[in-house]
């Protein structure tokens, strides 16, 4: 009966594990590749992952310690095409989960440009790869925890 209630207290009290992209993660410059001609100090990303959405919260600074980032954006992740006016005027945003450990976005903006980016966390859960393919060639940023 003892061992009975110890069970049903840890069931009860018990967190759900958090999603591996869950959190801040720390941009690693040098070992990213990032589009020609841009130049940043620093980058940072907050995921907050919930069962349908994920709010990404951006933190970059410039090489003269600008803040130039575009605050937080939120994506429902059921695929479905939606208007993302947070991250852009005229912005419609598809989000996807392509397997547990990698998010898909397709945004598209009024003018026909389409930029595919992707957020993929190692199996050890300790390194997040951002792949950005757009009309501006291929961006991977790694990043790592803090």
């Amino acid at each position: 009966m003892k061992t009975l209630l110890i069970g049903l207290f840890a069931v009860a009290f018990a967190q759900p594990a958090a999603h591996p992209l869950q959190g801040r993660w720390i941009a690693d410059l040098a070992a990213s590749r990032l589009h020609p001609g841009t130049s940043v100090r620093s980058i940072a990303l907050t995921f907050t992952v919930s069962s349908d959405r994920v709010r990404i919260s951006d933190d970059i600074v410039s090489p003269s310690g600008e803040q130039v980032g575009h605050g937080s954006a939120e994506f429902v992740t059921d695929g479905q095409e939606r208007p993302n006016e947070a991250l852009l005027a005229g912005l419609v945003a598809q989000a996807r989960w392509a397997s547990a450990l990698r998010l898909e976005t397709v945004l598209k903006r009024r003018n026909g440009l389409v930029e595919r980016v992707s957020y993929e966390v190692s199996s050890d859960a300790l390194t997040l790869t951002n792949t950005t393919e757009g009309p501006l060639g291929v961006q991977v940023i790694v990043f790592r925890r803090p």
